[in-house]
């Protein structure tokens, strides 16, 4: 029966939905409140099931005032024949209201929300990044982009459900707090006051400190990550080049880095132990001395005693938890930021409103005064003012150096990149103006290891270098030798690989 119950909870959300709005809004609340939303049932329950609970918790004390008033003014043998409605109300609170209420909200959290929301914010994350242009993931580590994918799902399922279970928890147990000290005696509620400001600058001084030293924590361990990665991915390379303890040097500095910024973050945390406990310590002194001298003086009863001391506990040791809770939040908002950052980027290539999938008839491609460079100004220019047709059935090879730009040729006819100016067309059609997915639905690309090695024979292909410029006529020019008594050929000596930006 209680798999069914959780099977249901379990089947409410879905965590490869995606929202109306597949762009996550920057800021942090913004962001948070875009994957939050998506959830607003689940979490409206549990904001009013916590509320319940905590009311059920701070009767407590009020319980054990009442008791001990009993105790006082009713003779013996008369205990439950005169206050037996009290005893009901409290076993209802206590056998009923509260173990429902904690098992409901545990459904809610568990199986609800926290699997579901966790998965959804990855899903959802990823989604909008995997579109980002080639250059955004040519920019920075993979293993980096990964990390802030994965930690910010967790980040805000955590932020979320501690802010409820702690934050609002406390705000209602301190409002019933203040009202039942507020019947006992108004002067009680002097050190609470007192100590609620001081709780609250503490809280407003370190929480954006946590929030900011855990965002710096979070970068660095994602640089530390995407180092590491790093090294394990391009293995090959490191085994081959590496020397003198080069690439150790480049992790261990961003080891160092992120146990510099750890250091900072936990020196707010001792900061911050250390004045609380001064605080509460004042505050349980100062209520438990009212309230003796109210006995004392005949104003308060043994019973208001009994009662206000216990609140005086109860505050203090949920003040710790409070502010445990509430810095743990703060560096999760910390690490939402950073994750947004990267998360939240609008794609920077987009489709034209209504763009057309390309119609390929005859397959004729034609690069037309097309510039290019890599978003360094003219020391990043690639090509300038380049012309090429390729007629339909025509093989063409680009041959050149690497860094020539014959990748680059196939990356643009792709549109992974769009062209500084100038245009490129298949069968007449702008590649800018029909859609992405169409364009590289209709270019076939093989793998460098699988491309043509042979020797260009140049009775059977036109040989052109990268820039573009045909060269002269002669054959033994074309096929790479050179005049007789050179030493060397005019042309390279390994056997040319012919890329055929299409097929």
């Amino acid at each position: 029966m209680l798999n069914r119950v959780i099977a249901w909870f379990d089947a409410r959300y879905s965590p490869i939905a995606l929202a109306q709005d597949r762009q996550p809004p920057m800021g942090v609340n913004k962001f948070m409140f875009y994957f939050i939303k998506q959830f607003r049932v689940a979490v409206g329950l549990r904001m009013v099931l916590v509320a319940i609970g905590s009311v059920a918790d701070a009767l407590m004390p009020i319980f054990v005032g009442l008791v001990v008033g009993m105790l006082a003014t009713t003779p013996p043998g008369e205990m439950f024949s005169r206050n037996w409605p009290t005893f009901v109300f409290m076993v209802v609170v206590l056998l009923g209201v509260r173990p429902v209420t904690f098992v409901l909200d545990q459904l809610v959290r568990n199986h609800a929300i926290v699997p579901s929301i966790v998965n959804l914010v990855r899903w959802q994350s990823h989604w909008h990044v995997i579109r980002q242009s080639w250059t955004f993931f040519q920019n920075d580590f993979a293993g980096r982009i990964a990390n802030k994918i994965m930690q910010a799902g967790e980040a805000i399922e955590t932020a979320v459900n501690l802010t409820i279970d702690a934050a609002w928890y406390a705000v209602v147990f301190v409002v019933v707090a203040v009202i039942a000290l507020a019947g006992l005696d108004w002067i009680l509620l002097v050190p609470v006051a007192v100590w609620l400001v001081l709780y609250g600058i503490l809280f407003v001084v370190t929480m954006p400190l946590i929030a900011k030293y855990s965002e710096d924590l979070s970068e660095a361990r994602s640089i530390m990550t995407g180092r590491i990665v790093d090294s394990y991915t391009n293995i090959h390379t490191l085994k081959t080049f590496s020397t003198d303890g080069h690439e150790d040097k480049y992790v261990s500095d961003s080891v160092l880095d992120h146990t510099l910024e750890f250091q900072k973050l936990m020196r707010v945390f001792t900061y911050m132990w250390s004045v609380l406990f001064l605080l509460n310590a004042a505050l349980v002194i100062s209520i438990t001395w009212l309230a003796l001298a109210g006995w004392n003086a005949g104003t308060l009863s043994a019973a208001a005693v009994a009662t206000a001391i216990p609140f005086a506990l109860q505050i203090m040791n949920m003040s710790g938890w409070i502010l445990d809770i509430g810095s743990n939040i703060f560096r999760q908002i910390g690490t939402v930021k950073d994750s947004m950052d990267t998360i939240a980027q609008p794609i920077a290539m987009v489709d034209d409103p209504g763009a057309p999938a390309l119609k390929v008839d005859k397959g004729g491609i034609v690069f037309d005064n097309v510039s290019f460079n890599y978003w360094r100004g003219k020391d990043g220019t690639v090509m300038e003012d380049f012309n090429l047709e390729i007629r339909p059935g025509e093989k063409v090879g680009l041959v050149g150096r690497s860094g020539a730009g014959k990748s680059t040729l196939v990356n643009l006819l792709l549109r992974l990149f769009d062209v500084e100016s100038g245009s490129i067309r298949v069968d007449g059609q702008d590649v800018r103006h029909v859609s992405q997915e169409s364009v590289r639905a209709a270019v076939g690309l093989g793998q460098p290891g699988h491309l043509a090695a042979a020797p260009v024979d140049p009775r059977e292909h036109q040989v052109w270098p990268a820039d573009g410029k045909r060269r002269g006529d002669d054959p033994r020019r074309r096929a790479g030798q050179g005049r007789r008594g050179d030493r060397r050929p005019a042309g390279p000596a390994r056997p040319h690989r012919l890329r055929c930006p299409c097929r």
